[in-house]
């Protein structure tokens, strides 16, 4: 340290492996004290190795008896080895594990796997009907040692003082050379300059401060909990605790008189019972309530924890059949509550009880907020090719270097001012103002964007934004209008669709003559009773879909007490129905169900609604018109989305047993009832931007949960899929016995049929490629390079699952493409965290599901953010090409002058490096955006042909110049 002049110090706090491989010798994990851990951006970290000491007991609950069972050690086998070492031989029941954190991230040794794995909760291998098993809760004891492993549940977000932060910022590398750069100018002394740019660092530094600290001051407000909660004992008693200390086992109690409404959730939980409402805006946008069922594998008797709210077809995971099934958070999503969403309802006949399976940064929101604190870095090209630069012009530095030694040497000038003058031409060279300058442009256009309403936490994203490639889109709700107008029905009777009867005034469909009597009182029954709207405050809630459906029928709406859930009585009070089951909808099932009785009246009824190509699946033969894919394709083929309803009565039964039967049971032979038609009427500003788009050169695609059918022509409306192109549809198939996976492409237009085989004028006209989900899954895993070329043509993806569109965007980035994702952040926030540019639209400020925000609710904000983009970009490339040429040019001048043994004085670099640079580097920062799209995108390297080209002729020209001149001089008579 002496002997380096505390230039080692630096080194290793830069280079933290430097000084580990010099103090540490490297060894296997297995016997290793401290790791180097790398993150996904190629930044390493030192971690030390700790070790615990835990019961044996509780690794066995937590870990699995089949990790624990590793203790008895292999003849010959080292101790370090072990996955748990012994302590003593005396001491049988206490074991010690080896993990080590990073990041808020604790991993533990795992002999098995032979390295360390994140310790997220309980162990993956817990199935359903395990977490079943710990309804009793934990004692003291259990919860005390699952504490010490797991730690407390909380989501600390570390404010660092200002001296810590002062610290990390001037001992990074960029102000450790202008500090240098500063005492090498005082030293020689440039007093007016070196205290001019010393100012402008102590506000930047200053400003820089404030502005760290206080984002961490906002992060830490945003996600701070204190609340306490009950917890269930194994004597059947309930305790309650500050919910920092809950641990992943401890059973939760969310009764109404226990657990207060509106109370935010400070772990991941799943539900063993009963059922309740969440609000999960904080964590995906989605403002429409959340509907949680209780995890499959309880007992029968209780009919919100068994098969019966899945269906032994819906509830099969890896092949494995309801509770058997290895718990997973995002298979089972549906059952379970995450951290930092919102209790709106609870109901069931049991009282809800969940069970911690994640605490602290382990949790959904934890993972969210550890990225917010750890963004990972988009591969900027452009900061890349800018690093390589400076490189460059640090060894044009050593070259003049050089000839300034030798040239200085006949002036005979002192050791120490030629060291002087040799490290003020590096200073020359490589600016030490060049970083920040990168950022002029970016700054300016993050804060026009604040004005239109985009909200962006990522500085960097901004460039990206200007070499977007793809741009995707949600349909419903940032396509089209959130709301959904309701059209009609069309109804079946004698297995035959009527004509669609309108809605505007709703008791005319007891009025339609086409069709018989009961028919129409359940299909009206049906649009009363299939939804899941509850009440809040006295006003209804719930998916706006839901809301127009049953505002339709004018029918009214109570809370329901014990065990029904709600009640819904016709406009003149005549008629009474009671929902004593239900199962709401998902994007996986494509349909939910609810079962209803109505007081006075013998048997029960079950009511469908969903997809209907899905519903129809359900339904006797005989009740589907023959022409159903006809009509069903005439609707969506306009626009119109459309709903299947089904329905049938149900043998008399008491409503225990109507709650303890599996949906299997039911959901079947049911009568198709008709066809609920719904416009979503496209956005104002939808056409308009994807025309812009398109006529910029940028591909735009529809991903959608929707119709396929209903894509298309909503793609075709908005210009996605011109009106004057033909669209093929990809349908492929997966592996099933005795038959192989497929792929056909099925055209939609005479002239686009295939004849032998051959694709006649496709492959090089101008076509577009539409799939469903299914398809994308196939052609995923089945025929991975047709999937690339289709990729290239695919215009519309539809019915696709919400962690198949961050599939599709992945796929396209893998292709090389720069891909912007616009969605609502309600199914869709999965994709925005993978795009290169994710922009959400909510009315918040910042999102924790993608980089931008944009409160302006329609996609308008995707051409301005793409403008804002381009410009940052452009004017990032005009800045450093200026700001390369001010530095060569001035080091040739120099050089020139040394020559000469001369030199610049202190007023004239104040007034070149401050008047004149520092003033048009801010003025070019300040370039607005074009008001239109350009078919041209903007270059997003700076070692392009086309840039280096540039520059290097500019540096010529003004070298070339400055030679002349200088011959011109000498050539005078004086």
């Amino acid at each position: 340290m002496v002997l380096t002049l505390g230039l080692w110090w630096f080194m290793v706090r830069w280079w933290p492996t430097v000084g580990l491989r010099l103090h540490s010798k490297h060894c296997g994990l297995h016997k290793a004290d401290t790791v180097l851990v790398q993150d996904e951006d190629g930044h390493t970290y030192i971690a030390p190795v700790q070790t615990k000491d835990v019961d044996v007991e509780t690794l066995r609950q937590v870990f699995g008896d089949h990790e624990v069972d590793n203790l008895a050690l292999e003849e010959g086998e080292e101790v370090e080895h072990s996955e748990w070492t012994k302590l003593s031989s005396n001491d049988e029941s206490v074991e010690s594990f080896r993990y080590f954190d990073s990041h808020h991230r604790r991993s533990v040794w795992s002999k098995s796997q032979a390295t360390f794995v994140p310790l997220c909760g309980l162990s993956d291998s817990w199935t359903c009907s395990d977490l079943h098993l710990m309804v009793g809760g934990l004692n003291q004891h259990q919860r005390a040692e699952r504490l010490n492993i797991f730690g407390e549940n909380v989501i600390n977000v570390p404010v660092p003082s200002y001296w810590h932060l002062f610290v990390n910022e001037v001992l990074n590398p960029f102000y450790m050379f202008q500090a240098l750069s500063l005492a090498l100018w005082f030293a020689d002394n440039y007093y007016y300059y070196s205290a001019c740019i010393l100012i402008l660092s102590i506000v930047s530094i200053t400003s820089a401060l404030y502005q760290t600290h206080k984002q961490a001051v906002a992060l830490r407000d945003m996600v701070k909990t204190n609340v306490s909660v009950c917890v269930l004992r194994p004597d059947g008693g309930l305790e309650e605790l500050p919910s920092k200390l809950l641990v992943p086992g401890d059973v939760v109690s969310l009764s109404p008189s226990i657990t207060s409404l509106n109370t935010q959730l400070s772990c991941d939980a799943a539900l063993l019972s009963g059922q309740c409402r969440m609000d999960e805006s904080m964590l995906t946008g989605e403002s429409v309530p959340v509907s949680k069922l209780s995890l499959p594998g309880g007992e029968v008797s209780d009919p919100h924890s068994a098969v019966t709210e899945l269906g032994v077809e819906d509830a099969i995971v890896d092949g494995v059949v309801g509770g058997q099934a290895t718990y997973s958070c995002n298979t089972h999503r549906r059952n379970t509550l995450l951290c930092g969403t919102t209790l709106l309802t609870t109901h069931g006949s049991h009282s809800p009880i969940a069970v911690v399976t994640r605490t602290g940064f382990s949790t959904t929101k934890g993972e969210l907020i550890r990225s917010m604190m750890q963004p990972r870095q988009p591969n900027l090209q452009f900061y890349q090719d800018a690093l390589k630069f400076v490189f460059i012009l640090a060894a044009v530095a050593a070259l003049g270097d050089i000839y300034t030694i030798v040239v200085l040497n006949r002036f005979h000038e002192s050791p120490w001012e030629l060291v002087l003058k040799v490290l003020d031409l590096v200073t020359i060279a490589v600016p030490p103002a060049l970083p920040a300058a990168l950022t002029v442009g970016s700054v300016y256009a993050q804060a026009r964007l604040h004005k239109q309403g985009i909200y962006c936490v990522s500085l960097a994203r901004i460039n990206v934004a200007g070499s977007v490639q793809i741009s995707c889109f949600d349909k419903t709700g940032t396509l089209t209008s959130e709301g959904l107008e309701i059209c009609g029905v069309v109804p079946v009777g004698d297995g035959e669709f009527s004509e669609l009867v309108p809605v505007e005034q709703p008791m005319s469909l007891d009025q339609e003559v086409h069709v018989r009597k009961p028919v129409r009182s359940m299909l009206q029954e049906a649009m009363a009773t299939c939804h899941d709207l509850f009440l809040m405050n006295g006003n209804l809630a719930g998916d706006p879909l839901d809301l127009e459906m049953f505002r339709a029928t004018r029918w009214m709406m109570d809370e329901g007490a014990e065990d029904i859930i709600s009640i819904m009585k016709s406009q003149d009070v005549k008629q009474e129905l009671h929902v004593l089951r239900q199962l709401p909808f998902s994007s996986e099932l494509q349909r939910m169900t609810v079962i209803v009785s109505s007081p006075g009246q013998p048997g029960l009824q079950l009511f469908m609604k969903g997809a209907p190509e899905r519903v129809s699946t359900f339904c006797r033969p005989d009740t589907v018109p023959q022409c159903f894919v006809d009509v069903l394709r005439g609707y969506t083929e306009n626009g119109y989305r459309v709903l299947g309803i089904a329905g049938k009565a149900l043998p008399t039964g008491s409503e225990q047993q109507v709650h303890s039967i599996p949906r299997t049971e039911f959901e079947h032979e049911l009568h198709l009832l008709g066809l609920l038609v719904f416009q979503n009427p496209l956005k104002e500003t939808t056409s308009a931007v994807i025309a812009q788009l398109k006529a910029s050169r940028i591909q735009t695609i529809m991903i959608t949960g929707d119709n396929l059918h209903t894509a298309l022509s909503v793609g075709k409306l908005c210009g996605i899929v011109p009106v004057d192109e033909p669209v093929i549809i990809v349908d492929a198939s997966p592996s099933s016995p005795g038959r192989p996976a497929f792929v056909n492409f099925l055209p939609t237009a005479p002239q686009c049929s295939y004849q032998n085989g051959a694709e006649p004028g496709l492959s090089v006209g101008r076509y577009h490629l539409a799939m469903d989900g299914r398809s994308f899954s196939t052609l995923r895993d089945h025929f991975p390079l047709v999937l690339q070329k289709v990729l290239l043509r695919g215009s519309v993806f539809a019915r696709m699952e919400p962690d198949q569109k961050g599939q599709l965007v992945q796929a396209l980035q893998d292709l090389e493409f720069c891909v912007a994702m616009c969605g609502d952040g309600a199914n869709d926030c999965g994709a925005l965290r993978i795009a290169d540019v994710g922009v959400s639209l909510s009315d918040a400020e910042a999102s924790v599901a993608s980089p931008f925000t944009a409160a302006t609710g329609d996609i308008s904000c995707m051409t301005s953010l793409i403008r804002e983009g381009r410009v940052a970009l452009v004017t990032s490339l005009s800045v450093f090409k200026f700001m390369a040429t001010y530095s060569i040019i001035q080091f040739v001048s120099v050089l020139i002058l040394y020559t000469f043994d001369s030199n610049l004085g202190d007023m004239q670099f104040l007034f070149i490096d401050l008047c004149i640079i520092t003033a048009l580097v801010f003025l070019m920062g300040r370039s607005c955006p074009t008001r239109h799209l350009s078919s041209k995108r903007p270059t997003g390297s700076l070692l392009a042909p086309q840039t280096l080209v540039s520059l290097s002729l500019h540096v010529l020209l003004v070298f070339v110049f400055q030679i002349t001149l200088i011959g011109l001089l000498n050539g005078r008579s004086w």
